[in-house]
């Protein structure tokens, strides 16, 4: 039987999760993806008193930490020149990432290429693979996975890949962005580079970025998890839903019923 863990990601919960996080493990969540910082609530994986309260977690809880997302690189995105004054931030927020993740020991590092780092020509495609070799050869002596979350289409995506070259690059796959954005097919991404996934996050909406429980939205939920399945894929599945959205759609359930019903979802579908 295939290995499925399920988590959710920590600026998906309210006041970025930082209250609540011992009790999530009642909600049948097994781990949480961390942000590495955010200059929008002042969260920062690099300063003290933020350290120590998730040392604390994983002192007094089951909670694992599967991966550290990187968010401010939608504001200051890898498309960006290596060189420049832009791309020593996103240097700093590279390196910033390893040691924050070696010192959590987190395995995956997820670089994301949205916003500011959306790939659209060939110079930003240059300029991002030149970031996330700079992440590879300054974690070379560990076994941290460098991942990029992108919105790619396939051809473009088997580029990346053979073009970084390193058995440590892994795509992070989320299950609606592709076809919001692109309207691309998840089955035919799965199909043809699914082998290269390093993690999952799973949300659904309807014309606008997770505004649907999983299964109730136009991203093929089902029809995904099944390919998923066919690839063979296994580990986490990362629970990305924005809950106080999907409030709006369904206002009769609070955010702790919907994280529950998505948490079920996915267990039912995957397990």
């Amino acid at each position: 039987m295939a290995d499925y863990k399920f988590g959710i990601c920590l600026w998906t919960l309210p006041a970025q999760g930082l209250t609540g996080l011992e009790k999530l493990s009642t909600l049948g969540i097994e781990g949480v993806e961390l942000d590495l910082i955010s200059s929008l609530t002042g969260f920062s994986l690099m300063k003290k008193n933020f350290r120590n309260y998730i040392k604390y977690i994983l002192r007094n809880s089951n909670l694992k930490f599967p991966s550290l997302a990187t968010n401010e690189m939608l504001l200051t995105g890898m498309t960006t020149s290596f060189d420049s004054t832009k791309g020593d931030k996103v240097k700093k927020l590279i390196l910033d990432a390893i040691e924050a993740a070696l010192y959590f020991d987190i395995p995956v590092i997820q670089f994301p290429s949205f916003h500011d780092g959306e790939i659209v020509d060939e110079k930003g495609f240059y300029n991002t693979c030149q970031f996330l070799d700079y992440a590879l050869q300054n974690s070379k002596d560990t076994n941290l996975i460098i991942s990029n979350e992108n919105i790619l289409n396939i051809v473009s995506n088997k580029k990346l890949i053979k073009d970084i070259n390193n058995p440590r690059f892994k795509i992070f796959f989320d299950m609606q962005n592709y076809v919001l954005e692109k309207g691309l097919d998840n089955r035919e991404i799965i199909f043809n580079i699914g082998t290269h996934f390093c993690q999952i996050h799973a949300k659904d909406g309807v014309d606008k970025i997770s505004n649907r429980l999983l299964g109730d939205g136009d991203a093929d939920f089902d029809g995904t998890v099944e390919a998923l399945k066919e690839v063979n894929y296994e580990g986490w599945i990362i629970l990305e839903n924005f809950h106080d959205q999907i409030a709006f759609a369904d206002p009769e359930l609070d955010a702790e019923d919907m994280i529950k019903e998505d948490i079920k979802r996915l267990k039912n579908s995957f397990l």
